[in-house]
């Protein structure tokens, strides 16, 4: 009798074992190419060492309990369709953010002021992004024949360029609020007459940012793949309104200082 469970029970457990395996690993590694490509689009006069020790942590945290919480969804939610396991390993790449950020932050997280708010909020939307995009490609790999290789290298090319444009929006964010806005303060310290290698900074990142999931969105529906061509519209929207409202220097679109007379 419990050989008959068991040999039941065990192609879907083989299934479901690679399954979460490939997509924690696809997702671990998305969330690491954005952590360098954050390091990149946004080095700073900090220490390299203490940067990489601060993404460490954070990413340390947040992938080892978002990891945890898919291997006991695939393990409670053994008997549910695929998109249902997905789902829910998404919602717990939020919690998984919130928790993390609480444990770096502790009880200083209600009074981290307007630069942890916003970087808790946009971290918390570039992992949710990633383990979407996880689990889109770990479904890919499941496809063995040669004609799905290509179609592969595409889904994988998107995503690099999805998670490279949600990188981007972050940065934006970050080379607004340290110009603007002193940590845990509201007070405005940058001034127009402030800005050079700044406002430049502003339109690279915009740059690459609007020309990644611009390219991802003409990927996506030149192979037909109308989930991540429909992620990157939704990216490169936000990714316009970031633009906007993040922009170096401010005013930069509709000057407001008076015009010299001289």
């Amino acid at each position: 009798m419990s050989d008959t469970r068991l040999e039941g029970g065990g192609p879907r457990n083989r299934e479901l074992i690679p399954e979460t395996a490939t997509v924690i690993g696809a997702t671990f590694g998305l969330v690491v190419l954005g952590s360098l490509l954050l390091l990149a689009l946004d080095f700073t006069s900090q220490p390299l060492v203490s940067t990489l020790l601060y993404l460490g942590e954070s990413l340390g945290w947040r992938s080892l309990i978002w990891a945890v919480l898919t291997v006991v969804i695939a393990a409670v939610l053994r008997n549910t369709k695929r998109r249902t396991r997905a789902i829910a390993s998404t919602v717990a790449g939020g919690v998984a953010v919130t928790a993390a950020t609480y444990i770096r932050l502790g009880p200083s997280i209600s009074s981290s002021g307007v630069f942890a708010t916003g970087s808790w909020i946009l971290e918390l939307g570039g992992f949710v992004i990633c383990v979407l995009l996880g689990w889109t490609v770990a479904t890919q790999l499941r496809d063995r024949s040669p004609r799905a290789r290509v179609s592969m290298a595409a889904t994988l090319a998107t995503a690099i360029l999805i998670v490279t444009g949600t990188v981007g929006i972050h940065v934006l964010f970050q080379q607004w609020a340290r110009l603007y806005f002193r940590l845990w303060a509201s007070t405005p310290v940058g001034r127009y007459e402030d800005f050079g290698p700044e406002g430049t900074q502003y339109l690279v990142t915009t740059g690459i940012t609007l020309g990644a999931l611009a390219i991802a969105i003409e990927l996506s529906f030149a192979r037909h793949k109308r989930a991540t061509g429909a992620l990157a519209i939704v990216m490169i929207i936000v990714a316009l309104g970031a633009a906007f409202l993040f922009q170096v220097p401010s005013g930069r679109f509709f000057p407001d200082r008076p015009q010299d007379t001289d």
